[in-house]
């Protein structure tokens, strides 16, 4: 886990966690430590090191009074061999150990470390190999020690978070649209002369990432994200030439429209026979109540024709499901999906000519049990405890809602 700054919670008690203050800047990552990992932690390279291996370019010190003599000799002692810290100096002892000659050690090595006596206004104060940053921001601090942004999007205005990872095999980011939209923005990496490389979390999925630029200190990154979507980006090998888009656009193989037929589990109150539908819909619009308050798994069947099979990788393209499904295609298993893009990679599935798509869709209780409150008693099958639920609540669109496509890719797969 790669972090820049390590807040120091302080040793007041009970404390399992701390705060914030002053705020991590956007693009950078954090740590809360305590007393007892300081203790053992040493300075490397103007960095603070953990005994976990953990490396940090600030420590951050908690905005009260008090602190240990053993604890502010420590970080005395870490300041001098090249660490930088952040907060104000402490005035006295926690403790009634040793008291009052604690709160003098405190004060003195204060007086040592801050400097504030001579010193009253400054900004940055040098102590040994280190530095000390009474009142600065993280933001000053970093740019003043050199320290880019971790990752940062070209529209800072994009809830897109990062988490960063170093690993003997390479530098690994975890990337997470925050918003339901798709969105597409310049992401900008603290890592320099890698090639970057699309992991998919949901198929498995490796591929290269083409488009990518230097940046001073950094690569930058074309991404487009679907609603709610997260993928790794892996840094791994030196950067090469690959021609192609990093998210080219679908080429439409064939549109699936049907005739379905959706066949409802046996024994939730669906219909009894297959339901043949020429347009997919959501279950919650149908005029059947058997449909409309159906809650469990149904199975939805359609026949469509591919005359050539493309060279790329292709895929089954649902649209929107509600709320999973699983997708079998020649009746092979192909996948599941549960969240944006709904798409499962069919390419070794498919054939020419006439092929069949089965999908499995499975939605939430919550329609059956508003269903059922204004049902007779003798056919209900459900129990809860919800108060909050009644006739009038609001249903749960339901179903495969399409459109589906079968698509094809121009991606740059990883063997």
């Amino acid at each position: 886990y790669v972090a820049d700054v390590a807040y120091f919670i302080g040793e007041d008690t009970p404390k399992m966690t701390g705060v914030r203050n002053p705020e991590i800047p956007k693009g950078y990552s954090y740590d809360y430590v305590n007393a007892e990992v300081l203790m053992t932690a040493k300075a490397k390279d103007g960095k603070l090191v953990l005994e976990s291996g953990m490396e940090y370019s600030v420590l951050v010190l908690p905005k009260i009074e008090t602190m240990r003599p053993e604890l502010l000799a420590k970080i005395q002692q870490l300041v001098k061999d090249g660490v930088v810290l952040q907060g104000p100096a402490p005035r006295r002892s926690p403790s009634l150990e040793n008291y009052p000659e604690a709160d003098v050690q405190v004060q003195t090595m204060a007086n040592q470390m801050w400097q504030s006596k001579i010193y009253p206004f400054a900004e940055k104060v040098e102590y040994g190999n280190g530095y000390i940053y009474p009142n600065a921001s993280l933001e000053q601090i970093l740019a003043d020690r050199g320290v880019q942004p971790d990752f940062t999007a070209s529209d800072p205005m994009l809830p897109v978070l990062f988490i960063h990872l170093t690993t003997e095999e390479g530098e690994m980011y975890f990337v997470s649209n925050q918003t339901e939209e798709t969105i597409s923005f310049d992401a900008n990496f603290r890592v320099k002369g890698m090639q970057p490389e699309l992991w998919d979390p949901e198929t498995s999925e490796v591929r290269y990432l083409p488009q990518h630029k230097d940046l001073t200190g950094g690569t930058s990154v074309p991404m487009t994200m679907a609603p709610l979507e997260s993928a790794f980006v892996v840094f791994r090998e030196p950067a090469k030439e690959i021609a192609g888009d990093n998210f080219p656009e679908a080429q439409v193989v064939t549109a699936v429209d049907g005739p379905w037929t959706i066949t409802f589990e046996e024994g939730r109150g669906g219909p009894k026979k297959p339901v043949v539908t020429e347009k997919l819909f959501d279950w919650i619009e149908s005029e059947n109540p058997q449909i409309k308050y159906f809650s469990g798994n149904a199975i939805y069947t359609a026949k469509f024709n591919i005359d050539k099979l493309p060279e790329d990788q292709t895929y089954i393209d649902l649209g929107d499901v509600m709320v999973m499904a699983k997708v079998r295609v020649n009746g092979q298993e192909a996948g599941g999906v549960w969240t944006t893009p709904y798409q499962v990679n069919v390419t070794d599935l498919l054939k020419e000519g006439e092929n069949t798509l089965e999908v499995e869709v499975v939605n939430c209780w919550r329609n059956r049990m508003v269903g059922e409150c204004s049902m007779p008693k003798k056919e209900r099958f459900t129990f809860h405890t919800a108060a909050d639920i009644n006739a009038e609540s609001e249903l749960q669109s339901s179903g495969l809602l399409g459109p589906v496509r079968v698509v094809s890719y121009d991606y740059h797969t990883v063997e």
